[in-house]
């Protein structure tokens, strides 16, 4: 039984919901540290234990609306599902990239955070369905999330949006994507975001999974499931050192060009590190960069939104980011 099944029969029986933080936040460890690993062996075995466990979790309030499209694009028929705020727009675009180490994710898995970012930020979010590995190798879902800008862009009236309000945020895989989709419109000449949000970022697919968990407890992230999913994502991994794989080696007059940026960090997460150094050369690079570690949790701590507070508090940091990048 996943993680997320045993906290989700629990809020179900009322048993987290009133409980203090710090035994919620145990209860949680505790069952993150007992999840056993998916079946990787069997991608399409993995997305689907994925799917089960996403559909049980209990969904946040939202005020506004939510619709699922398509995003009709060069690249394929990109499904969206687009959280537009109530009230008045035009509002800010917020593009969000789910994790899923590219190759399990989906836009149920960051619904809860799709919709707090969208209600208290005021901001209309659009969650990224992109093609997976391995069936899509990279740098496809990033050109496939290019084209979802340009889709954006093209279509603001409709989706009451101010274009030059534009936020790209992202979990885990999603955090890399993000990073380098920036990247890729400085390169193509279009317009910066106004900020760019990486929580958990996996943004180093060079160096060797086993030095990553050097001294770690493999928790959530495994040797076995990074290897599988670098191996998924790369066609060879000399791709790797590409920096639309790897954006923490950019050439350095990149990040001198990149907007202002939130990173998000976990102690217990063995890509902290590389999360660290990236905001590190973004503040050397003079970027207006915050960079936010949360000690005792692990990666992708924010999906346990409505669990645990720290989930909260760091998506609300985000939430900030938005309100102060469209309005500065």
């Amino acid at each position: 039984m996943s993680s997320r099944t045993v906290i989700s029969n629990k809020l179900k029986r009322g048993i987290l919901r009133t409980a203090p933080n710090a035994w919620r936040k145990k209860i949680v460890m505790q069952a993150v540290r007992r999840t056993p690993q998916l079946p990787l062996e069997n991608i399409k075995e993995a997305r689907k234990k994925v799917m089960e466990v996403n559909q049980k979790a209990p969904k946040l309030p939202y005020s506004g609306s939510i619709r699922d499209g398509i995003a009709g694009n060069p690249k394929r028929d990109t499904p969206v599902r687009i959280y537009t705020p109530a009230g008045e727009g035009p509002f800010p675009a917020v593009i969000y990239l789910h994790g899923g180490g590219f190759s399990l994710g989906n836009i149920e898995m960051t619904d809860n955070i799709c919709r707090l970012l969208s209600e208290k930020s005021e901001s209309v979010v659009i969650s990224v369905d992109y093609a997976l590995s391995p069936e899509y190798k990279f740098p496809f879902a990033l050109e496939e999330c290019y084209e979802v800008v340009n889709w954006v862009e093209d279509h603001a009236e409709r989706l009451q949006v101010h274009t030059s309000q534009l936020i790209i945020a992202g979990d885990s895989a999603g955090g890399n994507l993000t990073a380098a989709l920036s990247m890729k419109l400085l390169q193509e000449n279009k317009q910066m975001p106004a900020g760019q949000i990486l929580i958990c970022p996996s943004l180093d697919l060079i160096t060797d999974a086993q030095d990553k968990l050097e001294g770690m407890e493999e928790i959530l992230l495994s040797e076995y499931g990074m290897k599988k999913f670098h191996g998924y994502y790369l066609e060879t991994s000399e791709d790797g050192r590409d920096p639309y794989a790897s954006p923490l080696f950019a050439e350095e007059n990149v990040f001198a060009s990149l907007p202002p940026s939130l990173i998000i960090t976990a102690g217990l997460d063995p890509l902290a590190e590389e999360a660290a150094d990236y905001a590190g050369k973004l503040r050397d690079a003079g970027v207006k960069v915050k960079h936010s570690h949360y000690e005792e949790l692990f990666h992708d701590f924010v999906t346990f939104i409505g669990i645990i507070d720290e989930a909260e508090t760091a998506l609300m940091e985000a939430v900030n980011l938005i309100r102060q990048s469209v309005h500065s």
